[in-house]
């Protein structure tokens, strides 16, 4: 995430070079000329600030969707090496020709520890799907 936020400031298509900030006396004037005609500043700023709000909420949202593709790669990935160990589990054969039941075992095992990877992986998509508010 702190990434991503980085990427963001990188990203902002305003930059304080170019958009330079308002003094206090261009406020004031703003002020002013917005009250000569009527109305308040209130109503624009507000619209400008739900706009950046939403369009930030947009990019969150997006970053989430993007995660959670990730981890559904990683859930894949992980479920072929626990395919894997348990096909690899029932063709161990030793020297001898014989089934070979401790790395049988072995086999076994590390199909278990992925499924509790498994569990993890689930654990994270469902609490940034949760963050995202689906």
């Amino acid at each position: 995430m702190t990434r991503t936020l980085v990427d963001l400031r990188k990203d902002n298509p305003y930059p304080e070079n170019i958009f330079i900030e308002p003094t206090e006396q261009d406020y004031k004037i703003m002020g002013e000329v917005i009250g000569k005609i009527g109305l308040t500043s209130d109503k624009f700023h507000g619209s400008w600030g739900r706009v950046v709000w939403n369009n930030c909420c947009e990019d969150i949202h997006e970053i989430i969707d993007e995660i959670i593709e990730n981890i559904e790669n990683e859930y894949k990935e992980v479920e072929q090496l626990i395919k894997d160990a348990r096909r690899i589990s029932n063709l161990v054969i030793d020297e001898n020709n014989e089934h070979d039941e401790d790395l049988c075992c072995e086999y076994r095992c590390l199909s278990l520890i992925l499924e509790g990877e498994l569990t993890r992986i689930n654990a994270r998509k469902d609490e940034l799907i949760g963050l995202r508010g689906d």
